[in-house]
């Protein structure tokens, strides 16, 4: 079956589609539509011996409004969604304590780093 505009706009479109199903959507060969995205004419990412189409631009590419994406870190299922704890990245040059003072360190020649 093949797909039409609806789903591909819809909540559950999928990120996406085969060059084929580009050329369901559009009413072209399959031929042609491997040719368009050999030429660029139609976007499409190379993956493996596949080619695949990234729904998003060929959509623009069309010329479809798409619907707004959903904020980031919001739930559309309704379960609460918790985000993992930030951790304080600490300078690898200066050996930076998070909340501290720098320590100063020195490189030594076999590249390993010793406080000085």
């Amino acid at each position: 079956m093949a797909p039409t505009l609806a789903d591909l706009t819809g909540p559950e479109a999928p990120a996406t589609i085969n060059v084929e199903e580009a050329a369901q959507v559009l009413r072209i060969s399959r031929g042609v539509a491997y040719e368009g995205v050999r030429r660029g004419e139609i976007p499409a990412l190379h993956v493996g011996n596949r080619w695949l189409v990234p729904v998003g631009p060929f959509l623009k590419f069309l010329g479809v409004e798409q619907p707004e994406p959903t904020p980031a870190g919001s739930n559309t299922r309704g379960v609460a969604r918790t985000e993992p704890p930030q951790r304080k990245a600490s300078c690898p040059v200066t050996r930076h304590r998070p909340g501290g003072k720098p320590r100063a360190v020195r490189q030594t020649w076999l590249g390993s780093q010793e406080r000085v």
